[in-house]
């Protein structure tokens, strides 16, 4: 029952580069999109048998922007620098299925926002030596969401040990952040 539907996925994407040459620079800009559905089912039991498994809906969308400075003069200074943003949005529901029954998803949303910047600087010392330095600085949050939900419970101490599904079973809402930064 479980493994019987075929899987479905629908991966899209488009990217495209513009270079335009300054005065003493070229000015470079990267932007890229990507779109991903899928969906399936997975059978985890062991036996010929389908008794337990899983149905998913997976939906993801993201964007890349960077904007780049290179330097296009000769002499022995040479820099790069520019900036950079991603988007990333996902969404994702997990059904358990057990004896043909499919069960509430569970669901969830995972959001993230990234930039950076960074630069670069090198002087040319003699032909065989080089002094480089750089810099580059991060910032990346991500939100996680999973939204209050009911579900069914099996709880395999009730009954003298015998178990006993609980249905409707309230789930509480969460919501987590995590930040990261780093120069």
């Amino acid at each position: 029952v479980c493994s019987s539907a075929p899987a479905l996925t629908k991966d899209y994407g488009a990217s495209a580069k513009a270079d335009i040459d300054m005065p003493g620079f070229t000015l470079s800009s990267i932007t890229a999109f990507r779109w991903n559905d899928s969906q399936f089912r997975g059978d985890i039991a062991a036996g010929n048998v389908p008794i337990a498994g899983f149905v998913t809906n997976f939906s993801r969308r993201s964007f890349y922007q960077e904007i780049r400075l290179v330097s296009n003069t000769d002499g022995p200074f040479t820099w790069l620098g520019g900036a950079t943003y991603y988007h990333d949005h996902i969404d994702n529901s997990l059904a358990s299925v057990v004896l043909g029954v499919t069960f509430a998803p569970t669901i969830a949303q995972t959001v993230t926002n990234s930039y950076s910047g960074y630069a670069q600087g090198e002087y040319s010392i003699t032909d065989h030596l080089k002094l480089t330095a750089s810099l580059r600085y991060i910032n990346e949050k991500k939100t996680g969401t999973y939204p209050a939900q009911v579900a069914s419970v099996f709880d395999p101490n009730a009954n003298g040990g015998q178990g006993q599904l609980n249905n409707g079973v309230s789930i509480g809402a969460f919501t987590g952040v995590t930040t990261a930064s780093k120069l």
